[in-house]
């Protein structure tokens, strides 16, 4: 009775040791990568392919992405205050900020500034580019003449991106868009009357879009410099 004990404890011990064994190998074998925006592929020896979702609510993020996101937020700092960006982002439905130009092959045209365009993804919205080579001091000088005001070399590209933004249908520029639409349907546009029309409408837009990043850009002067009193840093907007 004794020895069939023994036997059986001795099978019990070795099948257990060779399932740790064959465990062990199983996860120094696995390897996991993305499957797609929300899946991880787990490869296992043997045994294939294993497919999970880490979910919504998880608190964990994929590395890769998150070292993308970190390069270019550090881009993105050099032009914009990224608080800033992001909440004017959110405010009036700006679904991509870029620095690729407006011809084909991602260059800029000479001169050419920013421009935005409707986006093309599912939600909607608006893309708004950023020309990333400027003369910051030109340009400064140039934009302070034209909308008599001092913008200074620091505010350059928060001025261009606040006024593509105040392009946008909530900033209130929509119905001017309108106007133009219906002025070209309306009639030959080769007529003296119809362009002049046309062009009256399009520095309205532009007057509309640089009145909005005037405003906005004095509401945060007037915030920094309120900060800057009370012996604080530069102020994040809310989240």
């Amino acid at each position: 009775m004794g020895q069939v004990v023994f036997l059986f404890l001795g099978s019990l011990a070795i099948g257990i040791g060779t399932g740790v064994f064959a465990f062990s190998l199983l996860l120094r074998g696995a390897r996991a990568e993305r499957a797609g925006p929300d899946r991880v592929r787990v490869r296992l020896p043997f045994l294939g392919d294993y497919f999970f979702s880490p979910g919504e609510k998880g608190r964990g993020l994929f590395v890769d992405d998150a070292l993308t996101v970190r390069e270019k937020l550090r881009f993105l700092s050099r032009f914009l205050d990224v608080d800033l960006a992001l909440h004017y982002a959110r405010e009036y439905d700006i679904t991509y900020l870029g620095f690729e130009g407006d011809r084909e092959d991602g260059s800029w045209s000479p001169g050419k500034l920013a421009f935005y365009v409707p986006s093309t993804t599912d939600a909607g919205g608006y893309s708004v580019f950023l020309n990333p080579d400027l003369d910051r001091a030109g340009v400064a000088e140039k934009l302070s003449r034209e909308v008599g005001e001092s913008i200074s070399p620091d505010e350059v590209y928060p001025f261009l991106f606040l006024h593509e933004v105040g392009h946008t249908k909530k900033a209130g520029n929509q119905n001017f868009y309108a106007a133009v639409v219906n002025l070209a349907l309306s009639g030959r546009m080769r007529s003296l009357r119809k362009r002049r029309e046309l062009f009256a409408l399009r520095r309205k837009i532009e007057e509309h879009a640089d009145r909005f990043a005037l405003r906005e850009l004095r509401a945060w002067r007037r915030k920094s410099a309120s900060f800057g009193e009370r012996g604080g840093q530069t102020p994040s907007l809310p989240a």
